[in-house]
């Protein structure tokens, strides 16, 4: 068995441990990154909802709006009527 001192184990195998070193530092900083998604993702849902609640809101009140207009056009169209002919 050969015994190498702190020194020499240091010497030989510095690219091993900052190569170990670095991969750790990425992984924080990845995980940091995921975390940040996340926190934008559930942001985004929450806007993307009420979003699509003004939508269909708004969805709602143009189709009454519209069926009135319809209700009006076909109430315009019958006071038009002149004979068997329309205008």
């Amino acid at each position: 068995m050969v015994k190498m001192s702190l020194v020499e184990v240091i010497n030989d195998f510095w690219p091993i441990l900052g190569a170990l070193l670095g991969a750790v530092v990425w992984l924080v900083r990845l995980e940091g990154k995921v975390k940040a998604t996340e926190k934008d993702i559930a942001f985004h849902e929450k806007r993307i909802a009420i979003a699509e609640a003004k939508h269909n809101e708004l969805y709602e009140e143009i189709y009454k709006e519209l069926s009135q207009i319809k209700e009006h056009l076909a109430l315009i169209r019958g006071s038009l009527k002149h004979g068997d002919k329309e205008f």
